[in-house]
């Protein structure tokens, strides 16, 4: 029997691309308006490398029938693979203008509307019983409810005391590159030394910068907040799992001003994170005279995403800069390990769960911190 669509369609099924190409090639020539070798042969143009001819000829096919819904959505496969996300859209969405039903499609263009911060045109994709991945799902749970609030308890055992503190927050998320997070916290670490602060956070994401400014203002300090506390970090990404970033940091700690900068490197292995840095730590004269001190600070923050709902980290530091841990008992020299353990959990698209543990030991003092802090998310 002639070499025709199912003769190709089976060497593709053997995974014998090349072959497939050139059989088809040989149907073309003898059948020139066969459609399906044609599509056959666009895919398999893109499969073997030749993007551009592959989308060459899915164009042709689609321009003899504009019914060629496998044409259309090849064309913006092609598109998507090259970093080109609206040409994708546009050959997506006009696959569905010229009648694709496939839900598939919809969901893809989900993705990729939220991935532009298109968040109005995404939800217009969401079909009655549509069943989308919890990733996606969470993605569009933030587009329709951009509002995030967070209430946390929190208590501290420190050399024989026991401390309290809470924090309520509020997030307004814009799209995926960008957020504001603003807080106020108050912690009570008895005899009169009720500590209370006010803080606004920007995080960004322009796709080749990612990173954060926050700046923090204490009413009162408790003798252990710093009045003003400003830092900013950003980090550059050199490919897809690799960036360099730099964090600097200051605070007006009453007993002596502190300045840090340092370097970090985020890494990206598929489902885990991790954050390696280094901060040179200087402190100002103390309000004993004392001269101004210079240290060290070795951290590492990982992250493991197990799923789109759950998320487990740990965080490990040595030196004197305590922020990272967000815990300080306020004395002139902090150095000392820390370790952070801590649990996310959406339970649904709306509520939340964070659950995080602190160790630190402060070398000075011979005495360890032992904190527990619980937050309670909800999406508005």
């Amino acid at each position: 029997m002639p070499a025709n669509a199912i003769t190709v369609r089976t060497l593709i099924t053997e995974n014998r691309l090349k072959a497939a190409l050139a059989m088809a090639e040989v149907v073309l020539k003898r059948y020139p308006d066969d459609e399906e070798v044609a599509l056959q042969r666009a895919r398999l143009l893109f499969w073997t490398g030749a993007p551009k001819k592959a989308e060459h000829s899915a164009v042709a096919i689609y321009r003899k029938n504009d019914r060629s819904f496998g044409a259309l959505r090849l064309v913006g496969d092609i598109r998507q693979e090259r970093g080109d996300v609206r040409g994708a859209i546009r050959a997506y969405r006009e696959a569905q203008l010229r009648g694709d039903p496939d839900v598939r499609l919809a969901i893809r263009l989900i993705d990729m509307y939220l991935t532009i911060g298109d968040s109005a045109l995404a939800l217009a994709q969401v079909r009655p019983g549509m069943k989308l991945p919890d990733d996606l799902e969470l993605r569009l749970a933030n587009a329709r409810h951009p509002w995030r609030a967070e209430v946390w308890a929190g208590m501290t055992s420190f050399n024989g005391q026991l401390w309290r503190r809470t924090l309520a927050s509020a997030t307004y998320t814009w799209s995926s590159r960008l957020a504001l997070f603003a807080g106020f916290s108050a912690e009570d670490r008895g005899v009169g030394r009720l500590g209370t602060q006010a803080s606004i956070w920007l995080f960004f994401d322009t796709g080749d910068v990612q990173g954060d400014i926050r700046a923090a203002w204490a009413p009162s300090t408790g003798g252990y907040l710093p009045p003003i506390d400003v830092w900013a970090e950003a980090a550059v990404r050199i490919n897809a799992n690799v960036a360099v970033g730099l964090w600097a940091r200051y605070a007006n700690y009453e007993v002596s001003p502190l300045y840090t900068i340092g370097p970090y490197v985020p890494l990206s292995f598929g489902k885990l994170s991790v954050r390696p840095g280094y901060l040179v730590v200087v402190r100002g004269p103390t309000i004993a005279g004392d001269l101004g001190q210079v240290g060290h600070t070795f951290f590492v923050r990982n992250r493991w995403q197990q799923s789109a709902r759950t998320a487990f980290f740990a965080w490990l530091y040595y030196g004197q800069e305590v922020v990272f841990n967000n815990r300080s008992v306020y004395g002139p020299d902090e150095s000392g390990p820390s370790v952070v353990l801590g649990w996310d959990q959406w339970f649904s698209t709306r509520f939340g769960l964070r659950l995080i543990g602190t160790a630190y030991h402060q070398t000075d003092l011979g005495a360890t911190m032992w904190d527990l802090n619980v937050a309670l998310r909800v999406r508005l």
